[in-house]
């Protein structure tokens, strides 16, 4: 098991902003594709889109 890298974490702040068209409060954040690795040497992306998860099921 490799030891994790914990170098290159940095805390981004978060905006807040209303949305006009729905009257909700949602977050804007930079998406940027990074990859994390875990200490299993397992790759993660951080953001995932709808394609990515549309053949995943909820296992109950």
């Amino acid at each position: 098991m490799s030891r994790k890298n914990l170098q290159h974490i940095s805390l981004e702040k978060r905006e807040a902003r209303m949305s006009v068209r729905s009257g909700t409060v949602a977050e804007s954040v930079k998406h940027e594709a990074k990859k994390i690795t875990t200490a299993e040497d397992i790759d993660v992306k951080s953001n995932y889109s709808e394609k990515d998860i549309e053949k995943l099921h909820h296992l109950d």
